[in-house]
């Protein structure tokens, strides 16, 4: 789930009792677009462009 941080600014969080974790930032530029970074305990940083339609 999203966590709105401003109003262009989103985070998601998660973890389970595998103590595995995700972290992350989106951004908001236009309605249907927006740019995202997170960190994965598994995987590590990871950076994307996220098209909504």
């Amino acid at each position: 789930m999203d966590i709105p941080v401003s109003k262009r600014v989103r985070m998601d969080l998660m973890w389970n009792t595998d103590k595995e974790y995700m972290a992350g930032l989106r951004y908001i530029i236009k309605r249907n677009f927006s740019i995202k970074t997170h960190f994965d305990s598994d995987m590590g940083l990871g950076l994307g462009v996220n098209l909504n339609y």
